[in-house]
């Protein structure tokens, strides 16, 4: 008989930091892990408690039964349950479907049992989830746990600039050479009606959080990167608060916008308010516990207290890394999806003929191979065409 041991996630209304949980675990312990899309049930035989991951020897999804000839690293927020599995009997158990059918009973009968990082899956929430919208299918993903450890990478390169020192200047230095940022100011809520206590900026790389309580305000070489229409062009979220904030509280224009909340409004049919936190979790199936603090430390969430604690600095900085991951996925996986099936169309026109004669008669100038692969989405020539008469007008008005 196999026995489950969930690991006890709450004491009172207090919720377990999930370091917490991961150190209660001893490496040679069988354990039964659920994510989004597997059951697994594995030897745990490593443990990386700074990045919360944790790895499984002879990992079987017992779903499907299917076993794995590699080690699986998981990332802790990967993770729906964790329960320690132990075998209370001596009874043969090579039974596999006898013993998968138990664990499938146990795990489903003990969904209350679940991380604080993860969501519930109950029917009301998974209704109101963004794959169960049929404008959305197939919208939401799963982060791998190699894409959390490049995150990881990112926050450990944070640099936290007070002074227009020598990190400063490099910063901005590295910000100017990108094609695109993510940017977040903190606090964005009120837009121009609360002053300014950090500027962060997330580049593929590294991340930048300029205190500008500290350096007292946006300086010209900051203030040029932000209102320039071309290089580096800004991701953000709920861009009009961005501009009203920057245009009343430091007198510049930002430019060059690219508006995840728009993005996500136009690829989903869908027009909610949602913040960038919120956007961030539905898109990467994240619980919002990855943003929030350890229940256990004592965080002062004011942002104008100085000093500011690494933890706070830490939240800033995964959501303004996650706000150039939005922009990314919604771009190139959802905006240019048909550019990218027709580029791969158009690119295969030649490859596949095995005439050499006639490739080579197809490369003249005047060919028009593939050109039936390229077909334009909806009424774009209207769009551009009202879009030229427009700026014509403009252009008029401002001769006369």
């Amino acid at each position: 008989m196999i026995a489950f041991c969930p690991l006890q996630l709450e004491h009172g209304n207090k919720m377990t930091s999930p370091s917490a949980i991961v150190n209660r675990l001893s490496l040679g312990q069988t354990l039964l892990i659920e994510t989004n899309r597997e059951l697994l049930m594995g030897t745990l035989s490593y443990i990386n408690e700074k990045h919360l991951m944790l790895e499984l020897d002879n990992a079987r999804d017992v779903k499907t039964n299917f076993t794995y000839q590699s080690p699986q690293m998981l990332a802790y927020q990967q993770m729906k349950s964790i329960k320690i599995v132990a075998d209370e009997t001596a009874e043969d158990s090579s039974d596999m479907t006898t013993e998968s059918d138990e664990i499938k009973q146990n795990v489903y009968k003990e969904e209350e049992i679940k991380l604080p990082n993860n969501k519930a899956t109950s029917k009301e929430q998974r209704d109101h989830s963004v794959s169960s919208k049929e404008p959305c299918e197939g919208f939401s993903i799963q982060l791998s746990a190699m894409d959390f450890q490049l995150l990881q990478t990112q926050y450990d390169s944070l640099v936290y600039i007070t002074q227009t020192d020598q990190k400063y200047h490099k910063a901005v230095a590295d910000i100017r050479s990108q094609t695109m940022i993510g940017l977040l100011i903190d606090p964005l809520e009120c837009a121009r009606h609360r002053k300014t206590s950090l500027i962060a900026v997330a580049t593929p790389n590294s991340i930048y959080l300029f205190d500008i309580l500290s350096l007292g305000k946006v300086f010209k070489e900051l203030r040029s990167i932000l209102e320039s229409s071309e290089r580096p062009r800004k991701a953000m979220h709920y861009g009009n608060r961005f501009v009203d904030h920057f245009k009343h509280r430091h007198g510049l224009e930002l430019s060059g916008i690219f508006d995840t909340f728009v993005a996500y409004c136009l690829v989903t049919d869908e027009k909610t308010n949602k913040s960038l936190e919120q956007t961030v979790q539905q898109v990467f199936n994240i619980s919002n516990v990855y943003f929030k603090f350890d229940m256990e430390q004592n965080i002062n969430t004011n942002p104008y207290v100085r000093p500011l604690s690494a933890a706070y600095r830490l939240r800033i900085a995964k959501l303004v890394a996650f706000q150039l991951k939005l922009y990314d996925h919604l771009l190139h996986e959802h905006m240019l999806r048909n550019f990218y099936k027709q580029c791969q169309k158009f690119s295969l026109t030649l490859v596949h003929n095995e005439d050499d004669y006639d490739v080579a008669q197809q490369l003249h100038s005047k060919s028009t191979l593939g050109h039936d692969h390229i077909q334009p989405d909806g009424n774009w020539k209207d769009v551009l065409a009202s879009n030229f008469e427009f700026q014509s007008n403009d252009d008029d008005n401002n001769k006369n």
